[in-house]
């Protein structure tokens, strides 16, 4: 039969070890008593619960330093506590084994539940900080409230989902089912609508009206305010290609706004080098390249040159060249060449038709054409016109002949006398025989007098032309300039 030796101390002489026959049981110390290991020395063997301690109970404690125990098996119901206070307990409850620390900051390890948490107390139903449990779930809490989780569709984050929509292959990052506004949806390849999409919503103001704000399509295009790439729909599109497109229905397009120095706003290359800018000198825009630019100086009402600073830039600047015109320039109040004075403006420039008429005695009674006409050139003050009259029937009327009908008023020279002298005129079938003929402006009207010689050996003195030197079939053109008013 065994027999079983009880002894509160026992001691080899020789320093030899306590060896127990197979089949006898050693107990060593009464219940309250410690077993302590000298350090150096190691405690081997079969250290079964059963082996540690009497009873179902097991409550046996190993103290003392120690590398590690090898070998532990553990029965139904039995536990190893390590430590004391925050203690680490490895337990078996009679179908799993736990992992489980004790006190602040626990780290709890259910293998019956298949489940790993971080308790902040003892209390493992409460107080959690991370839990991942058997169903694949994971679950984050703070302050003692969940914050994020995973769900059977997705993962809930502080009341909102991150969740994907198996039939359309599509993410969604969106508020929870009390405040749904916010939301961000990433359609995959094989999504029923917009496939490779990731589209920004929310709402405005009211959580049952979210309307999309902005997407990303599958081409790489950035759409503001807009779901494709239309121009004439208003918002902005931000292409893969490089292209800005914005449309905005009655109202400004973009504003740029350059801070505290004058400078280039926007800055134009061409394979990287720059071939053109717009910018601000003094709180006036300029545009141009290098030292070609144009100012729009709006305090004096005026394009001018200037540098590629914006500084002014006189007399520097050609508009047009040589070989490469503007085709019009329309004035309104002149020019000024070769100078900035007053008598260096040009201030009209005129050209057109008009129709003259042959009067005897101020009188047209019966005189009739077969052709006439009228041509003027107006430069500044300077009119010059040519006029040309077939005659079909001189008329009835009587009197000195003149021509009515100028376009221009003639001028009155500081001397008394008209704009300008005689001018030519060629004729042909006068009734007289008339060695030269003169036309003269009269000033203050918009007529010529006619006036003949026709002495050709004796003195020259020029007659005034009347009714009687003209015939039905006399014609002449005349070639003469005057200063208007």
């Amino acid at each position: 039969m065994s027999s079983i030796i009880k002894v509160n101390t026992i001691q080899d002489i020789d320093g030899n070890n306590i060896i127990n026959e197979s089949g006898n049981v050693i107990t060593i110390g009464a219940s309250g008593d410690t077993i302590t290991v000298p350090a150096g020395a190691t405690l081997s063997g079969d250290l079964n619960a059963s082996n540690l301690t009497s009873g179902t109970v097991p409550d046996a404690r190993i103290t003392g330093t120690y590398t590690g125990i090898t070998g532990l098996d553990l029965t139904d119901n039995s536990k190893i506590r390590l430590g004391t206070g925050n203690d680490l307990e490895i337990s078996h409850d009679g179908s799993h084994s736990y992992i489980e620390e004790l006190g602040t900051g626990n780290l709890f390890v259910n293998t019956n539940g298949a489940k790993i948490a971080l308790i902040s107390n003892s209390d493992t139903s409460g107080g959690k900080m991370a839990e991942f449990n058997a169903d694949s779930s994971v679950e984050l809490h703070f302050d003692g409230s969940q914050k994020f989780a995973t769900t059977s569709d997705g993962i809930a984050v502080t009341g909102g989902q991150i969740r994907t929509n198996s039939s359309s292959s599509t993410l969604s990052i969106q508020g929870g089912s009390t405040y749904p506004g916010a939301k961000i949806q990433m359609a995959g390849g094989q999504a029923s609508s917009n496939p490779g999409t990731i589209i920004f919503s929310t709402d405005d103001g009211n959580v049952s009206n979210v309307s999309e704000r902005a997407r990303i399509d599958a081409d790489g295009n950035f759409l503001v305010g807009k779901t494709n790439q239309t121009a004439n729909v208003s918002g902005t599109e931000i292409e893969g290609s490089g292209t800005i497109v914005s449309t905005r229905d009655n109202n400004t397009n973009m504003f740029l706004n350059r801070k505290t120095s004058d400078g280039q706003l926007i800055n134009f290359r061409k394979d990287n080098s720059v071939v053109g800018s717009i910018g601000t000198a003094s709180g006036k825009l300029n545009l141009g390249t290098e030292n070609c630019q144009i100012r729009f100086r709006d305090d004096l009402t005026a394009l001018t040159p200037a540098n590629s600073d914006g500084s002014n830039s006189d007399n520097d600047i050609d508009l047009g060249y040589s070989t490469i015109r503007w085709r019009r320039l329309y004035l309104s109040e002149g020019v000024f060449l070769g100078g900035t004075g007053t008598s260096n403006k040009l201030d009209d420039y005129e050209q057109g038709t008009f129709t003259p008429v042959l009067e005897f005695g101020n009188a047209t009674t019966g005189i009739t054409y077969n052709n006439r006409d009228g041509m003027y050139v107006k430069v500044g003050e300077l009119v010059m016109i040519q006029i040309f009259i077939e005659l079909s029937n001189k008329g009835s009327a009587s009197g000195d002949a003149t021509i009515s009908g100028l376009p221009f008023t003639i001028r009155t020279l500081s001397t008394g006398w008209s704009g300008v002298g005689a001018g030519s005129m060629t004729w042909t079938n006068f009734a007289s025989r008339l060695y030269s003929i003169l036309t003269n402006p009269n000033r203050n009207t918009q007529e010529l007098g006619i006036s003949g010689v026709s002495n050709s050996s004796g003195e020259l003195s020029a007659q005034a032309l009347n009714s009687g030197d003209f015939n039905n079939n006399t014609y002449f053109g005349i070639t003469v300039s005057y200063r208007t008013t």
